[in-house]
This record gives structure tokens, C-alpha cells and sequence, in this order.
């Protein structure tokens, strides 16, 4: 228990490149942001081999939970 998934931010189950607009310091700015992750039924911490990868079919809805934040907090972003 208290194992980390590494492998899980790796490519090719997670991606997210930025394209941020120009701004001046301390004023707002867009954050263009596309993503792609790969969703598990089951995430094991032992790698992809003892993982489940979710099947997908058209107009599934899935829940995001907690990933954007996670995301922009792991590029040390700030939100406000």
C-alpha cells in the first residue's frame, strides 16, 4: 500500500503538451491544453502486464475526477 503507479505518466498512456498563449507577467493568460490518457479498469503498480485497460465504445461517457488537477499540478502550474 502506498506504492506509486509511475509507469502510468509515461507515454503512451499519458500525454499532455502545452501551448500557452503570450501574456505579460502578472497578467491573465490563456492555457491551451489537449491531453490524451489511456483509461484502466485496473491500474496495478506492477506495470501494464498486470494492468486492465478500459474497452471504450462510442459515446461512452467517462469520468475525469481529480486528472486535470493532478495534471496542472504536476507541471507546477498555478490556477486561479
Amino acid at each position: 500500500m502506498g506504492e506509486i503507479l509511475l509507469w502510468i505518466k509515461e507515454f503512451p498512456y499519458y500525454k499532455w503538451p502545452l501551448t500557452i498563449l503570450i501574456f505579460e507577467h502578472g497578467e491573465a493568460g490563456k492555457l491551451k491544453m489537449e491531453f490524451w490518457i489511456t483509461p484502466f479498469d485496473h491500474a496495478a503498480v506492477e506495470g501494464i502486464d498486470r494492468s486492465t485497460v478500459t474497452q471504450l465504445k462510442e459515446n461512452d461517457v467517462i469520468g475525469l475526477h481529480g486528472v486535470l488537477s493532478t495534471m496542472i499540478k504536476s507541471k507546477n502550474l498555478k490556477v486561479s
